[in-house]
């Protein structure tokens, strides 16, 4: 038991470690829906984001970030419009920087996933 609550922290303390503040325009498919989204955090392991309307929880979205990646991943929970999705496939670290801008440094969040 206490082996599981020992690697239970390790993987928290790793997902915080690696999940950066972004703002960000973005958009999702899933079904027959495709919306922008903002995205306001990410990670190797997935993304928290905003849209007009949260997907269902367990859809499996497919999220574009203009000129930089397309991804799959799946809706983890959501409140209101705001929601946050695990990747399907972890994602490259070296997108973060694409992702942020040339010459800009993201900040590591130590903020959960919402």
């Amino acid at each position: 038991m206490l082996r599981r609550a020992k690697a239970d922290r390790t993987v928290v303390e790793e997902r915080r470690a690696h999940r950066y503040d972004v703002n960000i325009e973005a958009s999702i498919e899933y079904e027959t829906v495709a919306q922008p989204v903002r995205l306001v955090n990410l990670s190797r392991r997935g993304f928290g984001a905003a849209g007009e309307i949260a997907p269902p929880t367990d859809a499996v979205v497919t999220l574009t970030i203009p000129g930089v990646c397309h991804a799959k991943a799946r809706i983890a929970w959501k409140d209101g419009n705001n929601f946050g999705a695990e990747f399907l496939a972890p994602q490259r670290l070296f997108l973060i920087p694409d992702v942020v801008g040339p010459g800009t440094e993201a900040e590591p969040s130590n903020d959960d996933f919402r």
